[in-house]
């Protein structure tokens, strides 16, 4: 199942790997912090947070947070709703990515081409340094502290 918009054209020929604890951990956070689908979850978790506290959460409480509770809060919100009213796709990314992952040596997207370090490691030029930008959830704090 392709998570984001484009998967892109993959190159080389697949490997299979079985992800560490570390990489399946960071793995399913990046996918739950950045996937449409979540962002109500995401507002409703950072809400009752708020709730519970005098003043407005910093962004590093709250990156904190939904780094390390996210997840799990995420887990068990989806287990209390009925499967009926719970999107597939939803229930699939809270419970989490399986530990057996396909890697290849890149991929093209959108016209860009990424190669894995181990791939550009002896080229002359690199791109691993892939960017995102800075979640919607994550400038809450500022917008917070511009409005005061």
């Amino acid at each position: 199942m392709c998570l984001f918009n484009s998967c892109g054209h993959k190159l080389g020929k697949v490997e299979i790997l079985e992800l560490d604890g570390k990489s399946l951990a960071q793995a399913h956070c990046y996918v739950l912090l950045n996937h449409s689908k979540i962002q109500p979850f995401r507002d409703y978790f950072l809400s009752e947070k708020q709730a519970l506290r005098n003043k407005p959460m910093d962004s590093k409480t709250i990156q904190k947070l939904m780094v390390e509770e996210f997840p799990w809060w995420l887990k068990n919100q989806v287990s209390l709703l009925e499967k009926d009213n719970v999107d597939e796709e939803v229930l699939s990314l809270a419970i989490g990515p399986n530990i057996v992952a396909k890697q290849y040596k890149g991929v093209i997207t959108n016209g860009h081409r990424f190669l894995t370090r181990r791939r550009e490691e002896f080229k002359k030029t690199q791109n691993s340094g892939v960017m995102v930008e800075e979640p919607r959830w994550l400038r809450m704090d500022t917008e917070l502290q511009d409005a005061q």
